[in-house]
C-alpha cells in the first residue's frame, strides 16, 4: 500500500453492538490499512437497553444460569445480572399485525407491570413470584423482516447488525450475528487490501470487491436464518379443549424443534475462506466475481427462503 495515498474515511452510523464492534474490528487492521474511522450515534449517551442479549457458543460460552420455560402461545425467560437482580422477559403473540403495532407501540415504551403478572399468574410459582417482583415493564414488539437481495444498497455502503438481517430477536442470536458480521468485514477488508499488489487503491471498485466477499459471507448464513423465522411466524396460533391436550402439544413441539448448531456454532472464519475460494476460481476462469456476484443476487430475488435455505 502506498504511504502517499489518502486514508479511506469509514463512517458508521449506529453505536450499537454491530456498530462497535464494527468500528473495533476495522481499527484493529488500521495499522496495516490506512484507515479513517468514524462512529456516529444520535443517542446522547450508551446505556443498556433491550430484553436481553444472548452470546452463541461461537462467541462466548454462557456460565450464568437462565430460567426459560416455554408455552404453546407464550414464553417466560429470566436471567441472573447481578446478586439479587434479574431480567425478566415475556413473550407472547398479540395478536395484531406488524402494521398496526407500529402505529400504537413505540420501542422501549413504557409496560404495564399488572399486565405482566397476570399474564403469567398461573404459570409455575417461580415464575408468578419473579412477575411479582418485577418493579415496571418496557415494551419492544419484535419485527422480522425479509431476507435482502444484497447488503450493499450503493457501491460505497454497505449494512451490518440488524440493519441487514432484522430477525425479531429469534433464538437470541441478534448479538451473536452482529458480531460476526464485523469480523468478517474486518476480513474482507484486510484480504483486499492487504495485497502484494502494489499501489491497490482505495477506489470504488476495491471497496466494492471488499463489500462483496462480506456480503458473500454473512447474507446467505442470515437468509437462512430468516427463513426459519418466518416459519415459525405464519404458523397458526394452535388451540386447545383441554389443558392435557396443551400439554401433548407442548411436548411434541420440544421433541421437533429443529437442530440450531449451523447456528451457534457457525465459523466466520472458514466461511469466509471458502467465499475466497471460490471468487479465485472465478478469476482464474476469467469470470469477474463482481459481475458474477450481481447476477447470483438478482437469481435469488426470484427463489423463495425456503428454497434457499434448502440448498445451504
Amino acid at each position: 500500500m502506498a504511504s502517499s495515498q489518502k486514508p479511506l474515511r469509514i463512517l458508521i452510523a449506529g453505536a450499537g453492538i454491530a456498530g462497535l464492534a464494527t468500528a473495533i474490528s476495522l481499527t484493529r487492521i488500521s495499522g496495516i490499512l490506512d484507515l479513517d474511522i468514524h462512529l456516529y450515534e444520535q443517542a446522547p449517551e450508551l446505556r443498556e437497553i433491550g430484553a436481553s442479549i444472548a452470546l452463541s457458543p461461537n462467541v462466548q460460552q454462557l456460565y450464568e444460569e437462565v430460567l426459560k420455560i416455554w408455552g404453546t402461545k407464550d414464553t417466560f425467560f429470566s436471567s441472573r445480572l447481578g446478586k439479587g437482580l434479574y431480567t425478566v422477559v415475556g413473550a407472547y403473540d398479540d395478536g395484531r399485525s406488524a402494521e398496526e403495532l407500529e402505529r400504537s407501540i413505540t420501542w422501549d415504551q413504557a409496560g404495564n407491570v399488572q399486565f405482566l403478572r397476570e399474564k403469567y399468574k398461573d404459570w409455575h410459582p417461580v415464575i408468578k413470584a419473579l412477575t411479582e417482583l418485577t418493579p415496571h415493564a418496557r415494551l419492544y414488539p419484535n419485527y422480522a423482516g425479509d431476507a435482502l437481495p444484497s447488503w450493499i444498497p450503493v457501491s460505497r455502503v454497505t449494512l451490518v447488525g440488524d440493519a441487514a438481517h432484522t430477525h425479531g430477536g429469534s433464538f437470541a442470536a441478534g448479538g451473536s450475528l452482529a458480531l460476526d458480521d464485523s469480523l468478517a468485514l474486518g476480513l474482507a477488508f484486510k484480504h483486499i487490501f492487504s495485497s502484494d499488489i502494489p499501489n491497490l487503491s482505495f477506489s470504488q471498485e476495491n471497496i466494492r470487491r471488499a463489500f462483496n466477499l462480506y456480503d458473500q459471507t454473512r447474507r446467505p448464513h442470515t437468509a437462512r436464518l430468516l427463513s426459519i423465522v418466518h416459519g415459525l411466524i405464519s404458523r397458526k396460533t394452535p388451540t386447545f379443549a383441554t389443558p392435557e391436550e396443551e400439554e401433548e402439544a407442548l411436548k411434541a413441539r420440544m421433541r421437533s424443534r429443529p437442530d440450531l448448531q449451523w447456528l451457534s456454532e457457525h465459523d466466520v472464519e472458514k466461511a469466509f475462506v471458502q467465499v475466497v475460494e471460490e471468487a479465485e476460481k472465478l478469476d482464474i476462469k476469467g469470470q469477474d466475481p463482481l459481475r458474477v456476484a450481481s447476477i447470483g443476487q438478482s437469481q435469488e430475488n426470484a427463489v423463495t427462503l425456503r428454497a434457499f435455505e434448502s440448498k445451504l
